[in-house]
């Protein structure tokens, strides 16, 4: 049986270096930070129609939403998050009841800091509490990962990696994560700033991946290697970019 309530928090991210590798199967040293997202979730009970139904309260921005828990639609900000996390879920096994939801967080929208993972990982953290009658096991890390961007992939548009999934999923406490997506290794690296201090300064600037710039970069990435008969841009060498078109050979040194 699932939990009758759950609470789950997820970190946002920094990167400190390794932009547009993760789809690239390079390499990449980020690390979660304090701010991030906070979902309550309570399982529906009595009338026949709650428990079919997924109604969730974003906080932060005094918006709701309602769907059937069976066959959630396509939806346009938040509510998509929302709404594919749950089909997501259901797609991967878990026997989800119908359930209120509360959203609260305090990592600034569209500002790099990862948000959208951070708002993924504790919804799916959440709701998969309260599933039952499944043998999935909800701490497996690196699953939920891949749930996580399958919905960022197919639910909101953002054509992403895994690299802000796994910072949320498997940040501590000053330790950055050297992260290899080719193998999807994972080595823990102590941030010993030694009395320094990493700042995060808010430009003021704000973007979505799925409307910004990032899937048509993805695309150059992948037409750079297929000019250059690899798989990935792991495999390239920068000598090997001298013969590729712009911009497509500046998309792939960007990543090297």
């Amino acid at each position: 049986m699932g939990a009758e309530r759950a609470g789950a928090f997820a970190p946002g991210r920094v990167n400190l270096i390794g932009e547009h590798t993760d789809y690239n199967r390079g390499l990449a040293l980020p690390f979660a930070i304090a701010a991030g997202v906070t979902v309550h979730a309570r399982a529906a009970g009595g009338e026949a129609r709650s428990e079919q139904t997924i109604s969730a309260y974003a906080g932060d921005l005094d918006e709701r939403d309602e769907f059937a828990l069976e066959h959630p639609q396509p939806a346009d900000g938040w509510r998509a998050f929302v709404r594919g996390t749950v089909a997501e879920l259901i797609r991967g096994g878990y026997a989800l009841p119908g359930a209120r939801l509360e959203i609260t967080g305090d990592v600034p929208q569209g500002a790099g800091l990862s948000s959208s993972a951070a708002l993924e990982v504790a919804l799916c953290l959440a709701l998969s509490a309260l599933a039952t009658d499944t043998q999935i096991a909800p701490v497996d890390r690196l699953a939920i990962a891949k749930l996580c961007a399958r919905v960022e992939n197919d639910w909101v548009g953002a054509h992403t990696g895994l690299l802000d999934q796994l910072a949320s999923l498997y940040g501590a406490q000053d330790t950055a994560l050297c992260i290899d997506f080719a193998t999807l290794e994972i080595e823990p690296v102590p941030l010993a700033l030694e009395g320094w201090r990493l700042v995060i300064l808010d430009s003021g600037e704000r973007h979505a991946h799925a409307s910004s710039g990032y899937n048509e970069r993805r695309a150059e990435c992948a037409g750079a290697c297929e000019l250059l008969g690899i798989s990935s841009l792991r495999e390239a060498s920068l000598a090997a970019l001298a013969g590729l078109p712009e911009p497509l050979a500046r998309r792939a040194e960007h990543v090297l």
